[in-house]
């Protein structure tokens, strides 16, 4: 496990006897800081019909959820609750331990993202755009990509990039949705358990086909060139024998490039 004082951690490595995983799943866009990162979900509960919708989620085992009682969930939703899947609304999200103020370790990560700029340079992303559906704050803990384990076997190079930041806390972890509407749901999670937030095409109404260009919710014109950039593909697969969404067997990406965590900013190519 990373040791926030050190700095150590073996990345193929899951252990959690002295904190927590948190992995970003699906469409997420960083924006990075010196000792943090800000992640936006763009807002594709209900795009125009060529998109696939997709739909934002923590997602935790149900047997490692202390107490949800705070958490109302819809009928609707009621299904998916029983999987582990826990709906958000519009919301600013926090986890104990991301955002202590110790500083975020994030060696290569900002490299390792394709760039949403390098898609499309004419439509650049507003950090402050108001169709971001959730905002998640980084400023603690080690944060590092991994290829999808869907990851397509003969182009790793059209891989989904999920992002996961190693958190050293110890306790009880708390879940906080702060609802722009909806008011502030909570949840506890018990002590060392992984969690996943995911912003997903799941479940699948049938609807659509493109995936990437809804992160032109994030731009001043609502829209963005489907041209996902390629990835690295030296930067290894994430192990997903750890984490309760992969345990789900749901058609929750397809693996490539254009379901993937997407960086802000322009940077030079993948060699």
């Amino acid at each position: 496990m990373y040791d926030k004082e050190s700095g150590d951690e073996d990345r193929g490595r899951s252990e959690t006897a002295s904190g927590y995983e948190l992995l970003i799943v699906g469409l997420a866009c960083f924006f990075g800081d010196k000792d943090s990162s800000e992640v936006l979900l763009p807002d594709g509960r209900t795009p125009p019909p060529q998109f696939t919708p997709h739909y934002p989620y923590v997602v935790i085992d149900p047997n490692d959820v202390e107490d949800d009682s705070e958490w109302p969930v819809s009928a609707e939703a009621a299904d998916l609750r029983t999987l582990g899947l826990y709906e958000l609304p519009k919301c600013n999200l926090q986890f104990s331990g991301i955002d202590d103020g110790f500083g975020l370790v994030a060696p290569t990560h900002e490299n390792d993202l394709p760039s949403l700029a390098m898609a499309d340079p004419s439509q650049p992303v507003d950090r402050n755009s108001p169709h971001a559906v959730v905002r998640v704050r980084l400023s603690s803990g080690k944060l590092e990509a991994f290829r999808s384990p869907d990851s397509p076997v003969d182009k790793p190079e059209n891989s989904a990039i999920i992002s996961r930041l190693q958190v050293a806390y110890a306790g009880p972890i708390v879940v906080v949705a702060n609802g722009l509407r909806e008011g502030v749901r909570r949840m506890t999670v018990k002590a060392g358990k992984n969690i996943a937030v995911a912003n997903i095409g799941f479940p699948d109404a049938g609807t659509g086909r493109h995936h990437f260009p809804i992160y032109g919710f994030l731009t001043a014109s609502k829209t963005i060139a489907d041209n996902p950039q390629p990835v690295n593909p030296a930067i290894p697969q994430l192990d997903p024998n750890e984490h309760h969404i992969f345990r789900l067997k749901l058609p929750i990406n397809d693996g490539t490039a254009a379901c993937g965590n997407q960086g802000c900013c322009k940077k030079d190519p993948p060699g």
